[in-house]
């Protein structure tokens, strides 16, 4: 009995040797990993001051472009200081000015959703989405498609005009740019329009907006599926909504022109 217990014993104490030596594997491995990450976060951060570095005399000398270049550095830093958000809508403001369809893009959208990514909302006193709107609707002018890096990715000017329209309750605006950003973008298609003017899941109001599209877009094979879900006064009366928007689309080119064709896509 006493080897028995003596055994248990010995096995006991190298079990939890094994356990001891596996956590402290364990541990170290952890240490190693944090101690790579905050190398690699210091890199990064080192990367990033360089480039700023290189782009401040430019940015200065009035360059648009490295304006915007550092307003996205100053965004991408690790630490979300409000100077650096201040900042950077400056130098955004300032490449706007210049006519630079990016900046445009970008501030605009900044401005007509109020937040911007890790930021969140914007300081109140900065807060401005009819000035948004505005450079949303100048930057569709330049493109279909603002170049731009991060949250901006792929952005439609057209389209987030049409969005800040209708969070700031303007919805006669908000499809004028809608549909603006379908004729000359190809922001959704005929089918899809077509789903939206004939389904119950869709508002009346949308419904209708989508059928007077769709109607512009003169699609032949949509359009004749919807003549025969749609009834017959609901496609009249989208016949006469379709009719009065062409018209808002022709008055609202006078002041911000179709992007040019190359960039419709």
């Amino acid at each position: 009995m006493m080897l028995l217990r003596s055994s248990l014993s010995r096995a006991s104490v190298l079990f939890l040797a094994l356990a001891a030596i596996g956590s402290t594997g364990c541990i170290t491995t952890a240490i190693v990993d944090n101690v790579q990450y905050r190398n690699a976060q210091r890199a990064q951060e080192a990367a990033r001051q360089r480039r700023i570095a290189a782009l401040e005399p430019l940015a200065a000398a009035g360059d648009a472009k490295a304006r915007v270049k550092l307003a996205d550095e100053l965004l991408s830093g690790p630490d979300n200081k409000e100077a650096d958000l201040r900042r950077a809508l400056a130098l955004l403001a300032q490449a706007a000015a210049q006519d630079d369809g990016r900046a445009q893009g970008q501030l605009g959208e900044i401005l007509a959703e109020g937040k911007i990514g890790n930021f969140g909302a914007l300081p109140s006193d900065l807060r401005d989405r009819e000035r948004g709107i505005v450079l949303l609707q100048r930057a569709s002018t330049h493109g279909c498609r603002s170049e731009t890096s991060g949250t901006w990715r792929g952005l439609n000017p057209a389209l987030a005009a049409s969005l800040g329209l209708t969070a700031a309750g303007r919805p006669d605006q908000a499809r004028v740019w809608r549909a603006r950003a379908i004729l000359h973008c190809q922001d959704s298609t005929p089918a899809f329009l077509l789903w939206e003017a004939t389904t119950p899941q869709t508002t009346p109001a949308r419904r209708a907006d989508s059928l007077a599209i769709l109607l512009l877009m003169g699609d032949a094979e949509a359009i004749a599926k919807a003549r025969q879900t749609v009834g017959a006064e609901d496609f009249a009366a989208a016949e006469r909504l379709a009719s009065n928007l062409q018209r808002e689309i022709t008055a609202s080119e006078r002041d911000y022109p179709a992007p040019p064709r190359k960039e419709q896509r």
